[in-house]
């Protein structure tokens, strides 16, 4: 399941071109947990289908300012919960319910087949061979090992250098003492899920493959910087 830009070209969503907007639960307390998103299938690009699922949150109809936008975190919770509901067979809410419509019956893959998630940010390179490395390496490792949860690669900046906003976040290193703390000052919040992860699950392990390396470009002006934090 990959998460692509339009550009020029085409989705395709048989027999609907215009999907309709579902809801979902998302961050937040009360009221602000309702959320809407839409769910698009096949991707057409110069004649040919690429089986893909895009979906594009779009907030609810009374929502003006940044409609549907509750972090880029927000995702990861939704596939999380979408496939926790299809290896229980629990009740599912309508995006959830086209989510597997479109898996199952578009793109022709049974959603229960899938054993690995792999998330990457929308600003982020990922070097070639490394989603190999890291699907290949991370199967020999969980086969052999039950208690690895998880495995992650290694992302750099690449513009480390370019303001004094994206050094402050790379060279803030002063008073890191803990892994936590690497996490958050050096290595961002890319790498804060592992983090979570093990507070969580304390018996599992989160391993990481040197050879698999990505990268990405950190906010350089106050604003973009502290719009990560909304």
């Amino acid at each position: 399941m990959n998460l692509w830009s339009t550009g020029n070209n085409t989705w395709t969503n048989y027999p609907n071109l215009n999907p309709k907007s579902l809801s979902f639960l998302s961050l937040g307390k009360g009221s602000r947990q309702h959320n809407m998103g839409k769910v698009y299938g096949l991707y057409e690009c110069a004649g040919h289908v690429v089986p893909c699922l895009v979906i594009v949150k779009v907030g609810k109809p009374t929502e003006c300012a940044r409609p549907g936008n509750c972090g880029k975190c927000e995702l990861q919770i939704v596939m999380t919960h979408f496939l926790n509901k299809v290896y229980f067979n629990s009740p599912m809410n309508p995006m959830e319910l086209e989510m597997y419509h479109q898996i199952k019956n578009a793109i022709g893959v049974n959603p229960t087949f899938y054993e690995s998630l792999f998330t990457v940010n929308a600003n982020t390179a990922v070097e070639l061979l490394s989603v190999n490395c890291l699907i290949s390496t991370s199967f020999c490792r969980m086969i052999h090992n039950k208690k690895v949860l998880g495995i992650c690669g290694k992302t750099e900046l690449t513009n480390a250098k370019k303001s004094i906003i994206t050094m402050m976040q790379y060279t803030c290193t002063n008073y890191v003492d803990t892994l936590h703390m690497k996490n958050l000052l050096l290595l961002g919040e890319n790498c804060y899920l592992i983090t979570l992860l093990l507070k969580h699950y304390p018996l599992p392990k989160a391993q990481m493959i040197r050879n698999a390396h990505a990268y990405t470009v950190a906010p350089s002006d106050w604003k973009t910087l502290l719009s990560q934090h909304d």
